[in-house]
């Protein structure tokens, strides 16, 4: 591309010209005998310093001139104002949500959009809700940049609340315990007020540096600390929370419930994973007001929390899942709380039995209106299961996972058992009590003890109701039946209940029950 030839609007002269001029008179130059290089040097160095100040000057021109076209060529900023344009980016760019895995990447979302153009950078730059969320994965070779671009970015958020994932690397985890980042915890203390999300994958002395903001945490709702290793020593604490109003959604993992102070009248929600029987109860009993309560990994051992037999009544309480590792003993919880509003509860024990007379004490004593259960354990009686039939005639889901090979096999399952959920119009005995009448999906994970025509008795009678809408059966036999092999009339029937609507599906060994294709449930 030429040199511009625009000419000056003061002389008339254009740039090219004196250019031009300029490198004719170089190239002409001869050095003579008596001249002063030195002079003629100084000479040279000042023609050079107007031309490349000439060439600065047209790299302006280029740069707006590119920016104009920019702005006629992109018909999203010609048509749409920067306030539209500013809520298109709002939906690019999510808020960081609490329940995001730990392995989200940092958000880059945000950097990204000012990096297309000045005026995109202008408009992001200028839109608090791009900045009002941040991840932040710390890092030993730039946390000095980090500290400058945290403090950037929420200073961009305005006055909206703030969400604030701070990681690291569980390799960098030691090293964050004995030298905690203090600068960037203190550009947190400095929106403390403001904060409205914290989530800390970081050793707890980290989390602890911010004791001098406590206080200030005013609009907090909701706190996670999972410490990449758990808790390395026990005696760590922090108190940085301890008066927090607002604060209702609570994640611990891996840390003893010792190592934190919280204002438990208001937590409505809480997870914790690894925690000690003992811990489980003591959280039940300073947390009445918990709507989920989440306990997936209870651990065999305790804290030396004194357990006494004082009844702990939770009316608000809607879910419940505990999960059971190492054969801790989880009778004790049944047997000393009262949830009268539970509708979701999870039971996944792998490692020993369901305490069965605790649990259905419990749900005797609650009378709850229990809708959905799921219960995965290696060993469950057709008597035991039926007492949980008779005990939840509200129930919608049921989900049964019976599928680990722990002797004796459960038979949780059988003909007896499944025929009992038959509906009365198709009901084998006039006397057979409905059980599960407002039973909408089944899921069952385990031996087949039971015939494919029981399962089509109690599936046409179910779906006649138009109650039943959903089954999943992954099963393998364990036992010679009377239709080992399916008979084409059942078969019939079955895929007949999925052209109608039922969502059904059955695999046995890997293999389609219905169409004989092989798959994955």
């Amino acid at each position: 591309m030429g040199i511009s030839s625009f000419p000056c609007r003061k002389c008339g002269t254009s740039s090219k010209d004196y250019i031009l001029t300029q490198i004719s008179e170089l190239d002409a130059f001869t050095l003579y005998d008596n001249d002063d290089p030195r002079v003629l040097l100084a000479d040279v160095d000042t023609k050079t310093t107007q031309i490349e100040t000439l060439l600065a000057s047209l790299a302006r021109q280029r740069t707006a001139l590119k920016k104009r076209i920019n702005q006629l060529d992109a018909p999203v900023i010609r048509i749409l104002p920067a306030e539209v344009i500013s809520e298109i980016f709002t939906f690019f760019s999510p808020p960081l949500s609490f329940n995001d895995p730990c392995s989200l990447n940092p958000v880059t979302r945000s950097l990204f959009l000012g990096s297309v153009c000045k005026i995109w950078r202008e408009i992001a730059w200028s839109t608090p809700r791009l900045w009002n969320s941040v991840h932040l994965e710390l890092s030993r070779d730039r946390l000095l940049s980090q500290e400058l671009i945290l403090d950037q970015w929420l200073s961009r958020a305005g006055s909206l609340p703030l969400s604030i994932r701070i990681t690291c690397e569980s390799s960098e985890s030691m090293h964050w315990d004995l030298t905690p980042p203090t600068a960037i915890m203190e550009k947190v203390m400095l929106h403390a007020g403001r904060c409205h999300t914290l989530d800390f994958r970081l050793p707890l002395s980290t989390v602890d540096c911010l004791r001098s903001a406590t206080g200030h945490f005013t609009t907090l709702t909701s706190l996670s600390i999972l410490p990449p290793g758990g808790q390395t020593a026990r005696s760590r604490k922090t108190d940085a929370f301890s008066i927090a109003p607002q604060l209702q959604h609570v994640k611990l993992y891996s840390i003893y419930l010792s190592a934190t102070v919280l204002p438990w009248e208001n937590v409505t929600h809480f997870e914790a994973r690894h925690f000690y029987v003992d811990e489980c109860l003591e959280v039940l009993r300073r947390a009445p007001n918990l709507v989920r309560c989440e306990f997936p990994t209870i651990v065999d051992g305790d804290d030396s929390y004194s357990i006494t037999k004082a009844p702990i009544f939770l009316p608000h309480l809607r879910k419940l899942l505990l999960g059971v590792e190492r054969r801790a003993e989880i009778a004790i919880i049944f047997d000393l709380i009262t949830a009268p509003g539970l509708v979701d509860l999870q039971l996944n024990i792998i490692k020993c039995e369901i305490p069965h007379d605790s649990f259905t004490s419990f749900l005797d004593r609650s009378t709850c209106p229990l809708q959905r259960l799921s219960l995965l354990a290696p060993t469950l009686s057709h008597s035991q299961w039926m007492q949980y039939f008779q005990a939840l005639p509200s129930l919608v889901h049921l989900q049964l996972d019976v599928s680990s090979l722990v002797e004796p096999i459960s038979e949780a399952l059988n003909n007896q058992s499944l025929l009992a959920l038959t509906l009365p119009a198709c009901s084998v005995s006039s006397t057979t009590s409905v059980l599960l009448p407002k039973l909408q999906t089944l899921e069952y994970s385990g031996p087949r003890f039971f015939t494919f025509r029981s399962l089509e008795t109690v599936l046409r009678s179910r779906w006649d109701t138009y109650l039943l809408k959903s089954v999943s059966l992954a099963l393998f036999a364990l036992s010679t039946h009377e239709d080992k092999d399916l008979v084409s009339e059942i078969k019939s029937s079955l895929v007949k209940l999925q052209e109608l609507g039922m969502k059904l599906t059955i695999f046995e060994g890997g293999v389609d029950v219905l169409t004989g294709a092989s798959g994955i449930v």
